[in-house]
C-alpha cells in the first residue's frame, strides 16, 4: 500500500502531491532486465579493456556480446561522444 499525500488523476495515473508522476512497479521491470544485461556486459568486457586497445575493438566485443544475449542496443548521442545503451 502507497502511503503518504497522493492524487489519483486522469485514467488512474497516481501523483505526489507536488505533481510528480508514481508508476507501479511492474513498470521498471524492463529497466531492471536492462540494467542486469548492461551490468553483464561490463562485467565480461572488462578483461578487453586496456592501455592500446581500440575502441574498435571494444565496440566489436560488445556487439558480439549484445548478439549472444539475443537483446538489442541502441546508441545514445552525447555531443561527440556515443555510447551503447542495452535495450531488451
Amino acid at each position: 500500500m502507497i502511503k503518504g499525500d497522493y492524487l489519483n488523476l486522469t485514467k488512474g495515473q497516481l501523483k505526489s502531491k507536488d505533481g510528480i508522476d508514481l508508476y507501479p512497479r511492474k513498470d521498471f521491470d524492463g529497466m531492471h532486465a536492462a540494467g542486469r544485461v548492461a551490468a553483464e556486459i561490463l562485467d565480461e568486457i572488462v578483461t578487453s579493456v586496456f592501455p592500446g586497445q581500440t575502441t574498435g575493438k571494444i565496440d566489436a566485443i560488445i556487439e558480439e556480446l549484445i548478439r549472444d544475449k539475443n537483446v538489442e542496443s541502441g546508441t545514445l548521442d552525447i555531443g561527440a561522444t556515443s555510447m551503447q545503451v542495452v535495450l531488451v
